[in-house]
């Protein structure tokens, strides 16, 4: 099949190495030519053939060999551009467990949250989402003008008020009374 491979590429037949590099990539014996040959195909889907869903798929061989980081912004780049927020959302928050950098890690964490928030009817779900965010990143302002909005429509009046709590603390002086006022209300 290697063998083939290199004949199609130097004839060159695109579609044909395509269909010959998707099987190397899924019966080659070592896991690392396995990631290897999916990468090459990916980039040929791409690049050579313009085929957006057979890009991802073999981007998506990727994920858990040691390539992942290398696929995942590929991956992030084209779901964007087929508009697939549920699969943007999964690659937003593979990436935030890569990255190195806490903050960029947050930012990547809370746009995958904020997809999800945006996209289910599930209001039960989405504050699962945020109070995993909370629970890995801290409390913020942002995450409670999201967070608050949802306890309250749920009902959720114990959660709200701790919730509320911590946004007391992390108001400006100036703006903290109208959040001690309904926490007060909340509590009582």
């Amino acid at each position: 099949a290697k063998a083939l491979a290199d004949l199609c590429e130097q004839a060159p037949d695109w579609p044909a190495l395509a269909v010959v590099l998707e099987r190397l990539s899924d019966i080659d014996p070592d896991a690392e030519s396995r990631a290897k040959v999916a990468y090459r195909l990916a980039y040929l889907y791409e690049m050579q053939l313009s085929n957006t869903k057979g890009a991802i798929g073999a981007y998506r061989k990727l994920i858990g060999t040691s390539l992942e980081t290398d696929a995942l912004p590929v991956l992030e780049r084209l779901y964007e551009s087929t508009g697939d927020e549920v699969s943007l959302a999964d690659i937003l928050e593979r990436r935030a467990l890569h990255e190195k950098d806490g903050e960029a890690a947050r930012l990547l964490a809370f746009r995958a949250a904020d997809l999800r928030a945006a996209r289910s009817s599930d209001l039960g779900a989405v504050l699962d989402g945020w109070r995993r965010f909370l629970e890995t990143y801290g409390p913020s302002r942002e995450i409670h003008a999201r967070i608050l909005p949802l306890l309250e429509r749920e009902q959720r009046f114990e959660e709200l008020a701790k919730t509320l709590d911590a946004e007391a603390g992390l108001t400006p002086s100036e703006e903290r009374i109208p959040v001690l006022a309904k926490l007060a209300k909340v509590r009582l």
